[in-house]
């Protein structure tokens, strides 16, 4: 494991070095300006509090990334990965192996990899655009890539916890904005555009308190089986 951290005067300094440790956990800087870490093959663990723009190459293990503010580049390398961005416009790449990214708030770039890997949307709280941002999902694959979906966060859904939607309805695949807009459903995804909304008042015109909140860029068909509701 190794971690460089960032100074004005553009030099860095080394603050671990290691190639023997199975596993390194809960590193925590507040007052860094930017990070570069370069993890090992074992189960590494980074938090990374400071707002610099951090760049976290975690190579393989199944590793864990939480950054804080700064527009952050992590890449989880082979391995079933966690990766959580903060309130950056971060890029998120999960590599090979089974990932779940968490891009948190800002605009950020979520790019799955091979294998089964799910986009994670939970606030924490109560839908908040300004929380979430709206993600670039570079790679949506479906039957092994999942949206899923907190609700805690996405509180009009009424549907069971599970995969998809057990009321139907909650659903719809629109042409346009304006239709989605009006959609009697919650989630709503706009196939022409690969633009997907949060209608938190159905029917009522505009999203009340939804928005947009991910795009995928590949304008994969999208059905209520891409989906995985959590409690």
């Amino acid at each position: 494991m190794r971690l460089y951290a960032g100074k004005s005067d553009g030099t860095a300094s080394r603050f671990v070095s290691s190639t023997s440790s199975t596993r390194l956990d809960h590193i925590f800087f507040n007052q860094i300006e930017e990070f570069t870490v370069r993890g090992t093959s074992k189960d590494d663990s980074i938090t990374i509090l400071a707002g610099g723009d951090d760049i976290i190459n975690a190579g393989a293990g199944n590793d864990t990334i939480n950054t804080g503010a700064g527009n952050d580049i992590m890449d989880g390398g082979a391995g079933n990965d966690t990766l959580i961005g903060g309130a950056g416009n971060d890029t998120l790449i999960g590599g090979a192996g089974n990932d779940t990214l968490i891009g948190g708030a800002g605009n950020d770039i979520l790019t799955g990899g091979g294998n089964n890997d799910s986009f994670l949307y939970d606030a924490g709280a109560i839908f908040y655009s300004a929380a979430i941002g709206i993600d670039s999902i570079t790679d949506f694959t479906k039957g092994s890539d999942k949206i899923v979906l907190d609700k805690s966060t996405f509180r009009a859904l009424k549907s069971s916890v599970g995969n998809g939607f057990s009321i139907g309805s909650e659903f719809a695949i629109v042409n346009s904005d304006a239709a989605a807009a009006t959609s009697a459903a919650k989630i709503v995804y706009n196939q022409g555009s690969g633009e997907l909304f949060y209608n938190e008042n159905g029917a009522l015109g505009g999203f009340g308190t939804g928005a947009q909140f991910a795009e995928l860029t590949t304008n994969p068909l999208l059905s209520a089986s891409d989906f995985v509701l959590r409690a």
